[in-house]
């Protein structure tokens, strides 16, 4: 006895669905555009401890950075006195409301950050945060 039986055509796939891949380079596009600027703006400098109500930095905010041999920069751009001044004139008279984070390594006397905080009220800067590394210190 003879079976007949209908063979199925089986279709094949001629292409790749491109749909989960482009997914995820979305999301690692915008994890690099979120995190990139964060990492670029910053001179590498030992942050004091200290623990804050803040958990981030505003990443629009100006970084004025002083390392520890007292050199000032703003963003990676080394700087000096009189010219941190007239930028910060210059970015306050574009944006009335502009936030700075002094990042001080924890070897500066305190009056190298206090001649910044100085600085920012000669150019009549208000809103100012001071950046620490987010860890309570060894003394308390």
């Amino acid at each position: 006895m003879a079976r007949n039986t209908k063979l199925v055509d089986l279709n094949t796939i001629n292409e790749i669905n491109l749909t989960p891949m482009m997914d995820l380079v979305f999301v690692l596009l915008i994890i690099f555009m979120i995190t990139f600027p964060m990492i670029e703006n910053q001179v590498p400098i030992k942050l004091p401890g200290g623990q804050t109500g803040l958990a981030v930095e505003d990443p629009t905010a100006l970084q004025i950075t002083v390392d520890h041999k007292g050199d000032l920069f703003l963003g990676k751009e080394r700087t000096n006195p009189p010219q941190l001044v007239a930028a910060l004139k210059d970015a306050r008279s574009v944006n009335p409301g502009a936030e700075v984070n002094i990042r001080g390594d924890e070897e500066l006397p305190y009056g190298q950050i206090m001649d910044v905080i100085r600085m920012l009220n000669e150019a009549d800067i208000t809103n100012l945060g001071l950046v620490t590394d987010g860890k309570l210190s060894g003394g308390n």
